[in-house]
């Protein structure tokens, strides 16, 4: 059963429209499930400012953006990689504890979601391509 709080965090749609208008965009794709998101990205002065996203995706592909769109401002580039790779440790039970700035994904960060990790780190890697490309 999906936790109500999670189907809540993906309804919230206020940063799932592209403008058309960005610094950085990517499309990614989870090569498991098909689910797809494409993302906007605008910087200034070296720093993120704000996410746009477009899913045709699950609901844990979906309140991971809207967590990613809400804090993007919080979001170091440089620490990307720590980000992704706290995410799939603690889904191979490598860790149980997360970096600061992951704290707001608690809710989608448990073991019992251990089949939708892909899922979960679809955001952050389409963000990791936007930059990166």
């Amino acid at each position: 059963m999906i936790n109500k709080q999670i189907i809540s965090i993906a309804a919230d749609t206020k940063f799932s429209k592209l403008k058309k208008n960005y610094n950085f965009k990517s499309s990614f794709k989870n090569k498991i499930c098909g689910d797809v998101i494409h993302i906007e990205l605008d910087e200034k002065d070296g720093k993120l400012t704000e996410m746009r996203f477009e899913t045709q995706a699950c609901i844990f592909t979906q309140a991971t953006a809207a967590i990613l769109s809400n804090q993007i401002k919080k979001l170091v580039k440089k620490d990307l990689d720590t980000y992704i790779k706290s995410i799939e440790d603690f889904f191979d039970k490598k860790i149980n504890k997360f970096p600061i700035k992951l704290k707001n994904f608690d809710i989608l960060l448990d073991v019992e979601n251990l089949s939708r990790k892909e899922c979960i780190l679809l955001p952050f890697r389409a963000i990791k391509k936007a930059i990166d490309d």
